[in-house]
């Protein structure tokens, strides 16, 4: 390394560093995910990190940070923060090689989650209220309980995404709201992310099909369907209020809107669904992502094959 490279090392501070890998990373990632990372070293690292000179980060205990994050942060917040630490290090270690040990921070493991998912009657009651509403607004619910489509991606489709003829739903896009500050949110359309390209298709099944075909064709295609209107769109905050309100109607006990999502999924297991297609029609990139979520027993499942045991 040369006397000028020597200074620069000496003189660069975390902050700096962190600006140039947000840049390097700026034409692989999305714009919701470039704003999240931002979010995480403008508010989170900077305030612990950002002054600190690269040269001295050599003999700093970054697991420090572990704590201080696990302290006022849940664990998916601590696990996104402590991950984008990482990758920040490895990118300054390799440009100025400090010969820092980036794998020696620790990240705390992902909590086992159980999942909510409506009973079969409260799904009955649901599709019983839906089959019978003619409002653009709730057709999302529909959508979302047949296709396993998430909120934002409900909530940016159109009615040019819908092709009834080859019976198929083109996720594009997703609405996102991001944090810019500490409750300060804003939000945008993006464009749909996965492994193999920037939309995917998800079949639309018989049930579907017959209130989408009931309804597309009094509606313009440019429209977005929640709201049918070509600028005005449904934010997801706003969406969940509706869906709330729609249970409500049902008499049907609150569960969160991603509980359509997984219900979809566990039906589709339930009726033999191979773990890879449902890979493929939720948009998740990884198929462990599947089989964590939806495939892991439940407490009655296992106590039905212990009942069996000496029997």
């Amino acid at each position: 390394m040369g006397i000028f490279d020597k200074q620069l090392k000496n003189n660069i501070t975390f902050s700096d560093v962190a600006q140039e890998w947000l840049l390097y990373k700026q034409p692989i990632l999305k714009k919701s995910t470039l704003s999240y990372y931002k979010y995480i070293i403008d508010i989170r690292l900077n305030s612990i990190l950002g002054d600190e000179k690269v040269s001295k980060l050599k003999d700093y205990n970054f697991n420090n940070i572990t704590i201080k994050m696990q302290e006022k942060l849940g664990n998916n917040s601590t696990r996104d923060t402590l991950s984008v630490l990482k990758s920040i290090l490895r990118y300054m270690d390799l440009k100025y090689n400090l010969g820092l040990n980036v794998d020696l921070i620790a990240i705390p493991k992902l909590a086992t989650r159980n999942i909510e998912v409506f009973t079969k009657e409260e799904t009955e009651t649901l599709e019983n209220y839906l089959k019978q509403s003619e409002r653009n607004i709730e057709i999302g619910i529909w959508i979302s309980l047949y296709a396993g489509i998430k909120i934002g991606e409900v909530c940016a489709l159109k009615w040019k995404d819908i092709n009834l003829k080859n019976r198929a739903i083109i996720v594009r896009n997703v609405v996102q709201s991001i944090r810019k500050k500490e409750k300060n949110y804003y939000t945008i359309v993006d464009e749909v992310n996965t492994e193999y390209c920037n939309s995917r298709i998800v079949p639309i099944s018989n049930q579907l099909y017959e209130k989408l075909n009931s309804m597309k064709t009094k509606n313009n295609k440019n429209n977005y369907i929640l709201t049918n209107s070509e600028t005005r769109i449904m934010f997801p905050s706003s969406y969940r209020k509706v869906f709330n309100r729609v249970l409500k109607k049902c008499g049907i006990k609150h569960k969160k809107y991603q509980a359509l999502r997984h219900t979809f999924a566990m039906h589709c297991i339930a009726l033999g669904m191979d773990v890879e297609t449902l890979k493929e029609i939720l948009g998740h990139t990884q198929v462990s992502t599947t089989v964590s979520t939806y495939m892991n027993p439940s407490i009655q499942t296992k106590q039905d094959y212990l009942n069996k045991l000496y029997k």
